[in-house]
């Protein structure tokens, strides 16, 4: 067995499908990579940031897609709200890589973390994209992109690994033990961080043979 290294899950929500999209918000889930948490738990240990929208595209080039707003459009009114209206926390780009880079020592992330999303073509450019837009502010700490917040080489994508751990390229979430779900809520970044660690924790359960997929599966693992 691995060391219990702490790798982390991440995940942007956005206006747009880029690199360059302007982004509403992002949520951020150290775990321990041999620990296997509630939902509850990895909601609470995730941090939260919500974005300044007024500058980035005039001062960053960020860019708005509109099919992607009217997506937004399609989905749950107190979601949008919660990552479109405004509030006195909205910080600007700079400072959530400030602050990303001290929840990343504090946690002890790195060569050896494994950093996850749901989709390593989306949210990994899009950070990318935010340090390489904004370092030449930032003179408190040596950015490279290639290895913030981890290696390029330990990115991993949600999806392609739990099909793999499936053998089964239909497979991209893991059945959850019935009630393992309680308030999650669809493109709320903190819930989907929490989930798809769950996601994660679970197939490689099974996959070792550790645990059995079980006869009641909370029907929030797939939707």
């Amino acid at each position: 067995m691995s060391d219990n290294i702490t790798d982390f899950m991440f995940d942007f929500e956005t206006m747009g499908k880029t690199p360059t999209s302007v982004v509403l918000s992002l949520a951020f889930t150290p775990f321990k990579r041999n620990e296997l948490l509630t939902f509850e738990e990895y909601v609470s240990d995730t941090y939260y940031w919500k974005f300044e929208l007024s500058n980035q595209s005039s001062d960053y080039n960020r860019t708005i897609d509109k099919d992607t707003l009217e997506w937004w459009d399609k989905q749950d009114a107190d979601v949008k709200r919660s990552q479109f209206n405004p509030t006195p926390d909205d910080i600007i780009l700079t400072k959530m890589i400030l602050e990303l880079h001290q929840v990343r020592k504090d946690h002890g992330i790195g060569n050896k973390s494994m950093g996850y999303c749901r989709g390593q073509s989306f949210d990994f450019p899009i950070l990318q994209n935010i340090i390489e837009t904004v370092k030449g502010d930032i003179s408190e700490i040596p950015l490279n992109s290639a290895f913030f917040p981890c290696a390029f080489w330990n990115q991993m994508d949600v999806r392609s690994y739990i099909r793999g751990l499936f053998c089964d390229v239909t497979q991209d979430k893991a059945p959850l033990p019935k009630g393992s779900l309680k308030g999650f809520r669809h493109h709320n970044p903190i819930d989907d961080c929490a989930r798809a660690i769950l996601h994660v924790k679970y197939a490689e359960k099974y996959a070792m043979g550790e645990l059995d997929i079980p006869d009641e599966i909370d029907p929030l693992s797939y939707k």
